[in-house]
């Protein structure tokens, strides 16, 4: 909540990108811009193998970066906790930033 907080009726609604491209604004306001990013991704279902690029594409080009700066990995929970019984989903993210 310090950057997105619940009660600020101007983030109600607003979509993941949406918000993407705030932090990456905040980043540069700052004197940062972001150079690569790394995504896992964890859950059963739907099957992520189609459409990791396409997710790809959308992030790259929120940050103003090149495709193949962005990287996303689909992993399963192999029937163990939560994830694997289906009732959850994981996702992590880890971005490398240099300063301007």
């Amino acid at each position: 909540g310090q950057h997105f907080p619940h009660p600020d009726p101007k983030w109600k609604g607003a979509g993941s990108l949406t918000l993407l491209k705030a932090v990456v604004e905040f980043l540069r306001g700052k004197g940062w811009r972001p150079v690569n990013v790394d995504c896992s991704i964890h859950l059963e279902r739907p099957k992520l193998k189609d459409l990791k690029d396409e997710m790809a594409k959308r992030l790259a080009a929120a940050m103003g970066l090149p495709r193949e700066c962005v990287s996303i990995k689909a992993k399963t929970g192999e029937a163990v906790d939560s994830v694997g019984r289906g009732e959850a989903v994981e996702a992590f993210a880890v971005a490398l930033i240099e300063k301007v």
